[in-house]
């Protein structure tokens, strides 16, 4: 029975070997085939083979057969004339469709290497056999390569004796030993040897006479000296960078998700992208501030654009849509770039793959060192002016529909989703979450540079924010005045506190991070006592504003602490709720927590942002804010709850020190291990 089934896949089929497969032919073979009739007959003959109905069927029962039987696995290696057999199944399972003249094997040739493999289980004498049939393939092919090789060689024109084939250096080498002779001071003497035969050939040329003329390198040569080293990001496909690929736009892998951030847990849009403070500011300043740099720098323009959002239909229905959770994305990064047109190639490639298909997404992870990926962050800087603009649009394009399907609407301003989403991963930091929890990889370097790089995109959109939407462009470049100013008005001497005290508190506590933000983006190149800014600073300004004003940015971080601890806030937001343990009991809110002037008397305290009483806040006697047991809380007690803002405003002082416009990737790299050092040392 065995043997009926092995003479049936033997029927009809042809006595040579595919004519597509180099490899099954002997180099004399192949060249007389090549070069014959015959070979579309040949081929004709093994299409109409692979078309014939039951070899797969009769190779299946075989494979199953000679499972683990010493007998038929002899019987099948020894089969048919020189184990003719083995041969054949060898053939299918060497060579691959042939779409040119519309050959397909249909599965044929993965099952006859199964069959052999089968064979050869546990029997020496018949994987003796198999081994000899296959290791003779596996040796034409590296003698195919090395055909190849010197053919590419030699048409470098450069390296012409040294592009021989191991058989004809080999024969070299004895016929060199025939001839060697005593030294006699000539370079064709007893110190030529193989290996440096290619370049005493060159000297030989030289002591001829003919040195003179071919002593410049070759073109290709000169050429390669020539090219520049790359350095920065480079692509994960071409391995070239903007160095090398100046037309080419480089984006940056990254995986994006959404987070859902409730109202009464900070999420508000309006207060944390401070629409709320610049309207809550109030109508005229104190005494002691009037006719400042404070009035004519930061308060009048801030108040002005209140004002306006006050008026506009879309602050009239601020409370309303701060009722629902605010819907917003956080980014991060393995520090993988590629090429956005290699990319565009490695999809299509991945989608027509013809065994193994992958989405784009799946063929994405494997090219990001196997960390999950779902979009592509433009790096558009002052190296990508050789792209094309329409590179640039497509890009962009790109990566806003990638937000706009995971928040389910597009974005009203990428500007804001870019620092929303920023603002997120500096918490996510400053909480010491774990970056790679949702994606499988990202180390805490490769997302400080992505910090670098998402404020780079912020200022780009900001760009296009002032002919498309100028009005979110003032907003966000007065955010950091309008901050200031709230802060400086509400530590006046003079300053008389009102119903609204509450509200501007909470808008401080609130609008902390993102006014820092912004401060960073759009005031780090300026002096600060000087309207004009630096275009292209290669280091931030001496006397911008966050390096005047830093203080003031920590009282009102400071205050953002006090708020989410009262809320009860105690993460980032971006975590599962699976994720989450138990939270801790807190002892006392930072609305109970004063601090006592050096006179005696207490002193009222910036953050008092769970205020809901309509009267004045009354001044509280040392008794009123005592703890538990009588005690007074100190700052220790607080510690879990300020150490996440402080470690946020030491991250922010130093990406103040380091950030400009224009970064390259090498100073972007710097940076982030700059940035790295300093967030192990705080979270030490």
């Amino acid at each position: 029975f065995v043997e009926k089934l092995m003479a049936f896949v033997l029927e009809d089929m042809p006595d040579q070997p595919p004519p597509w497969s180099a490899a099954l032919w002997q180099k004399k073979d192949h060249s007389k085939g090549k070069g014959s009739n015959d070979v579309s007959d040949l081929e004709q003959s093994w299409k109409y083979y692979f078309l014939r109905t039951g070899i797969k069927t009769a190779i299946d029962m075989l494979v199953g057969l000679c499972r683990g039987h010493n007998g038929l696995q002899s019987l099948i290696s020894q089969y048919g004339k020189d184990d003719r057999f083995v041969h054949a199944c060898h053939w299918m399972e060497s060579t691959s469709d042939n779409k040119s003249v519309r050959i397909y094997l249909n599965g044929l040739g993965l099952l006859a290497e199964t069959l052999l493999d089968e064979v050869k289980e546990d029997n020496s004498e018949a994987a003796k056999i198999i081994g000899a049939v296959r290791r003779k393939t596996r040796d034409r092919k590296k003698e195919i390569a090395d055909e190849r090789r010197s053919k590419a060689l030699v048409s470098m024109s450069g390296f012409g004796s040294a592009t021989r084939s191991p058989g004809q250096q080999k024969q070299q080498q004895q016929q060199q030993q025939q001839q060697q002779r005593p030294f006699d001071g000539s370079v064709s003497g007893a110190i030529r040897s193989t290996f440096l035969s290619p370049v005493l050939g060159f000297f030989s040329q030289a002591d001829s006479g003919s040195a003179s003329k071919n002593s410049a390198p070759p073109a290709w040569l000169a050429e390669m000296e020539a090219l520049e080293d790359e350095i920065g990001l480079t692509c994960a496909v071409c391995q070239e960078g903007r160095t090398l690929q100046p037309s080419e736009l480089l984006g940056l892998y990254c995986y994006v998700k959404k987070v859902s951030i409730p109202q009464n847990k900070c999420g508000g849009r309006a207060f944390i992208e401070g629409t709320m403070l610049l309207m809550v500011l109030p109508d005229s300043l104190p005494t002691s501030l009037v006719n400042t740099p404070l009035e004519h720098h930061w308060y009048t323009s801030a108040k002005s654009l209140g004002v306006s959002f006050r008026a506009s239909h879309t602050a009239s229905n601020t409370s309303s849509a701060n009722r629902k959770s605010t819907q917003v994305t956080t980014t991060v990064s393995a520090g993988n770039a590629i090429h956005c047109s290699c990319h565009a190639k490695a999809r299509s490639a991945d989608r027509n793959h013809p065994k193994a298909p992958k989405t784009e997404w799946e063929g994405a992870k494997l090219r990001n060192a196997r960390v999950s990926c779902n979009v592509i962050l433009p790096l558009v800087s002052s190296k990508s002016s050789k792209v094309p603009l329409v590179a640039v649009d497509m890009a962009l394009t790109d990566y806003q529909s990638a937000i706009g399907n995971l928040l389910g609407v597009r974005p009203k301003a990428m500007l804001w989703a870019v620092l929303n989403d920023l603002r997120l991963l500096l918490l996510r930091i400053a909480y010491g979450e774990a970056l790679n929890a949702d994606c499988g990889g990202g180390s805490l370097s490769s997302n400080a540079a992505l910090m670098f790089y998402q404020l780079l995109l912020a200022d780009m959109f900001t760009n296009d924010a002032e002919h498309d939407s100028p009005e979110t462009a003032r907003h966000a470049r007065s955010l950091s005045g309008g901050f200031l100013a709230a802060i400086n008005i509400i530590k006046a001497d003079d300053y008389e506190s009102s119903e609204k005290t509450a509200s501007l508190n909470r808008c401080i506590a609130d609008a902390a991070t993102m006014a820092a933000l912004t401060c960073i983006v759009y005031h780090n190149a300026k002096d600060e006592e000087s309207p004009e800014s630096e275009k292209d600073a290669k280091t931030p300004h001496p006397k911008r504003r966050w390096e005047l004003n830093k203080e003031d940015f920590l009282c009102g971080l400071i205050v953002c602490a006090g708020r989410r601890h009262t809320l009860g806030v105690d993460d980032s937001g971006c975590i599962a709720s699976s994720r989450k343990g138990k939270r801790t009991s807190r002892q006392s809110a930072f609305s109970d927590w004063e601090i006592v002037a050096e006179d005696g008397d207490t002193d009222r305290v910036i953050a008092e942002t769970t205020t809901t009483k309509k009267t004045p806040p009354q001044r509280k006697t040392p008794t009123s804010v005592m703890g538990k047991h009588g005690l007074l809380p100190k700052i220790d007690d607080f510690a879990l709850a300020l150490r996440p803002m402080i470690t946020m405003y030491a991250i922010l002082d130093a990406v103040s020190s380091l950030y400009v416009q224009n970064m390259s990737d090498e100073t972007v790299e710097e940076a982030s291990l700059f940035l790295v050092k300093r967030i192990e040392e705080f979270q030490k």
